[in-house]
């Protein structure tokens, strides 16, 4: 019987590469294709696979709450992980979020393949890189911030802000958006990053996709 599979990215030159890779073997069916989040989350409800593999910065849901949604209503259902993100923060989210294994999109097709077999008996599985990145953390002994309290420290004009940036506008463009100033924008960036204990727009960036703040109206 062939490991039935759903996939979940938001470019379609990446869906066509798991596409090529999956018909490779005789075991591996791709039963569908969805770009959002919310679409993977109705998918997996009517088309029941065996295995979800989900990105995280995809549009309509994140993937953190895609999987903690389709893992909450389909026990039967394991969520692999494909992801460009290879931060601690991701790896932890979306276990906790019910994910069952790790690969980062650099990886080899071959870890993939692995990670879908591993995945689908029962195992964890996190590719070399994701590990490793645990692995580190832990021995660094750093301390996850809780990132749900720090974002009620920022005002709505500094949300609002922060969606543009996770957005890619750049300082003028933000500016002309809300009828402010580079000046102004620049301010409120620092002091987003202030209070939020971040550096730099990735570390913004990754922030307002773990907290949802541009799920409804992220695109690539």
């Amino acid at each position: 019987m062939s490991i039935r599979i759903l996939a979940v990215d938001d470019h379609e030159i990446l869906r066509a590469g798991i596409r090529v890779v999956i018909d490779g073997y005789d075991d591996l069916e791709l039963i569908g294709e969805v770009s959002d989040g919310l679409a993977a989350v109705e998918q997996a409800a009517k088309l029941k696979p065996d295995i979800v593999i989900m990105d995280i910065g995809i549009p309509g849901l994140n993937g953190i709450e895609a999987t903690r949604q389709i893992t909450e209503k389909n026990d039967d259902i394991r969520v692999l992980v494909l992801s460009g993100y290879a931060d601690k923060e991701f790896v932890l989210d979306m276990f906790k979020a019910g994910a069952r294994g790790y690969v980062i999109k650099d990886c080899m097709s071959q870890e993939l393949i692995k990670a879908i077999y591993d995945v689908h008996a029962g195992r964890a599985y996190l590719c070399s890189k994701a590990a490793g990145i645990l692995i580190e953390s832990i021995t660094s002994g750093e301390q996850e911030q809780d990132s749900r309290s720090s974002i009620e420290q920022l005002t709505d004009k500094e949300c609002q802000l922060l969606k543009l940036v996770a957005q890619g506008f750049s300082s003028k463009e933000i500016a002309y958006k809300l009828g402010i100033s580079i000046k102004t924008v620049d301010g409120r960036k620092r002091d987003v990053m202030k209070k939020l204990v971040l550096h730099g727009i990735a570390d913004l960036t990754r922030f307002a996709i773990k907290q949802g703040l541009v799920a409804s109206d992220f695109e690539k």
